[in-house]
């Protein structure tokens, strides 16, 4: 049963479009640093203090949403260390290329994944995953489809513009 009926992409890479490696974005120099002074466990391990400094770290630019509330929620999910594996490690498959094994396993999947409408929202202040990397995966994958590029947002562009990500997420579902 297929129950995906369209994709919005954003600030991401499906790793389909074989767009070559051109060095390390900011964050995960960050992760690499940090990896090899054995000190990126402690940091990415505490992530229910300091999620919005990490968050800053990888393009995170509306500083104005932040409230108490705001801190709360983004920490929540991480209150121990071991909540905080999939953030440690995530990032590492990345800079130690151990995630190539996972993109090969969908690579069967790939046909039915581009025959879905799709559109990509680019915070073009992504310091995680670089822009230009996006556009070119995306339209390797999906060409023709629609992309957004939003200038003033970084990485987690649905809380940087959310009012016109929540837009254009109706606009999309509306004409599919």
């Amino acid at each position: 049963m297929d129950l995906l009926g369209a994709l919005d992409v954003g600030n991401t890479l499906s790793g389909y479009g074989k767009i070559p490696f051109d060095g390390l974005t900011p964050w995960f120099q960050f992760v690499k640093k940090h990896y090899d002074a054995k000190t990126l466990h402690e940091i990415l391990g505490n992530l229910d203090a300091n999620a919005l400094s990490v968050m800053k770290i990888m393009g995170f630019e509306n500083s104005a949403a932040v409230d108490s509330n705001w801190i709360a929620a983004y920490s929540a999910a991480f209150p121990t260390k071991d909540d905080c594996v999939g953030a440690i490690e995530f990032p590492l498959d990345a800079v130690l290329g151990r995630i190539a094994p996972y993109i090969k396993e969908g690579f069967p999947l790939l046909d039915n994944l581009k025959s879905k409408p799709a559109m990509l929202t680019v915070g073009m202040k992504d310091r995680t995953i670089a822009p230009d990397r996006q556009l070119a995966d995306f339209r390797a994958v999906w060409p023709g489809r629609p992309i957004i590029k939003l200038p003033n947002a970084g990485h987690f562009s649905q809380e940087d513009e959310p009012d016109t990500i929540i837009a254009l997420i109706q606009q999309f579902i509306q004409s599919t």
